[in-house]
């Protein structure tokens, strides 16, 4: 489950691109850009610099240092532009690279959510240990909700790093950082699979005391693991909960059939 970023969800406004050999999935997203902005119309032309040293299998950073040395500007906001992209055409390696590069040259001011994009970054191309050396190494005040949700989904996706994400998860309900569904709904998808109808009625019970309104996801994972139990009262009163009535029609009709399932005796085969 993806978070989100605001610093790399802004608008973007689009301006022409010119052919380059790079991965068609780069060029295009380069040629659609829809998130993520620049007020500085050259950073098509930085794009280009760097979709070219990616086909020319040089390093990324090397087009930035150029870039630089010509007398062009690199704006903070152009380089969150290309990590997004290059994450989007699953280029991993190349945006941790210029995420790296920016965080080597100290005149950029970094937020939070540059730390939350690295985290992930990290993980994918080093490994999970790598991930969380640098999740060491930010400071405190820079550990806000998107870098500790960012290191909870690394741990909530699977039961081997049940205890991990547990302990993130006590450590963002110290912080207050619980005011939002996504950090339940990662330790749902965890507890689901496992069954664990406790921690799944423990959690529900938070987001009500906290006047945190389930989404879809929160639905589907608290419905699956009642159906799996044959807790048909839990699923009922989930269902008729005054804050689930609205905006979730899907999830009321998947309930509903899981219901009709149940009543009816049938073996419901469990899926996460």
């Amino acid at each position: 489950q993806q978070i989100s970023l605001s610093y790399y969800d802004e608008a973007y406004d689009e301006t022409p691109w010119p052919t380059s050999k790079a991965d068609p999935a780069f060029q295009t997203s380069i040629r659609h850009a829809g998130t993520l902005v620049s007020p500085h119309r050259n950073n098509s032309a930085l794009l280009l610099r760097i979709a070219t040293a990616i086909d020319q299998k040089t390093p990324v950073v090397q087009a930035l240092e150029q870039w630089r040395e010509q007398g062009n500007q690199v704006k903070p906001s152009d380089l969150r532009c290309i990590i997004k992209k290059l994450q989007d055409s699953e280029r991993f390696p190349h945006a941790l690279q210029i995420s790296e590069w920016m965080s080597s040259h100290r005149v950029y001011t970094l937020f939070p959510e540059d730390m939350a994009s690295r985290v992930l970054l990290m993980d994918t191309v080093l490994g999970l240990k790598e991930a969380e050396r640098f999740f060491e190494t930010i400071p405190e005040t820079m550990k806000d909700y998107t870098v500790y949700t960012s290191l909870l989904t690394l741990y909530t996706r699977n039961d081997d790093t049940l205890d991990k994400a547990e302990a993130v998860f006590e450590k963002m309900r110290e912080l207050g950082f619980l005011l939002k569904p996504t950090p339940f709904n990662l330790m749902l998808s965890l507890y689901s699979p496992l069954k664990r109808h406790d921690n799944v009625n423990s959690l529900l019970r938070e987001m009500e005391d906290n006047n945190v309104k389930p989404d879809d996801l929160t639905a589907n994972h608290a419905l699956l693991v009642y159906a799996a139990v044959s807790n048909i009262k839990a699923m009922e009163k989930f269902l008729s909960s005054p804050e689930n009535q609205t905006g979730m029609g899907n999830v009321h009709r998947h309930g509903k059939g899981l219901l009709g399932v149940r009543r009816n005796g049938e073996v419901l085969s469990y899926a996460a």
